[in-house]
């Protein structure tokens, strides 16, 4: 066997992967199970992950030790932040005029006259005013805003729009000429043929002694 690049434990390591000196059914046996637990292993980490989130809470390079009550828990602010930016990626991805529909919802807040923050597009909607266009005097960078916020959640959405959209072109315009490159065969391979049939004699269509 030929010497592996990582020195002392490199040709162990390969024949741990390979099951055996050659490549054969332990090793599409060892890489089949890789394959199955690798999603499970990923979840159980990204779980952990979450729960070191929640007890331990995030890294503090600044070193200042902050009392329980002076700290933001992960759930439920971080849990709902998270969902309502997943709630505005679905809105834009899913409806029609999706980009119209967040920017419309986003500047459609204002103050009743009883002081309470409501929206013209949804009243009664629990949402939060996130970028403050109920209050007056900001409207100008409240309407830029918005409409970076609608054309980034449409592009995050679905980052390959665009070339989705080109390639679906090219492949059009290939069945397009395929279809006719078929067809100028077609002619070419039937204009050979006579236009009338000949009679089949019935003699030739009985089976021989």
């Amino acid at each position: 066997m030929r010497e592996c690049a990582t020195p002392f434990i490199g040709d162990e390591v390969v024949l741990w992967l390979r099951g055996d000196y050659a490549i054969g059914d332990a090793t599409l046996n060892r890489f089949f199970v890789l394959h199955f637990l690798f999603p499970f292993i990923i979840f159980a980490m990204v779980f952990m992950h979450l729960v070191a989130l929640h007890y331990v809470k995030s890294s503090n390079p600044t070193g200042i030790d902050l009392p329980k009550s002076a700290q933001i828990p992960f759930h439920p602010y971080y849990t709902i932040k998270d969902l309502y930016g997943l709630g505005l990626f679905l809105i834009a991805k899913a409806r029609e005029g999706g980009p119209a529909y967040v920017y419309t919802l986003l500047t459609s807040f204002y103050t009743t006259p009883e002081g309470r923050v409501d929206n013209r597009l949804f009243p009664g909607i629990k949402m939060p005013d996130a970028l403050g266009s109920s209050s007056p005097g900001n409207q100008a960078a409240v309407d830029r805003t918005a409409r970076e916020v609608a054309l980034f959640l449409a592009w995050a959405a679905d980052p390959r729009a665009e070339e989705r959209h080109r390639l679906g072109r090219y492949v059009l315009a290939y069945l397009v000429l395929l279809t006719f490159l078929l067809y100028l065969n077609k002619r070419r391979v039937w204009q050979r043929l006579p236009a009338d049939n000949p009679e089949i004699d019935p003699a030739s269509t009985k089976a021989s002694p």
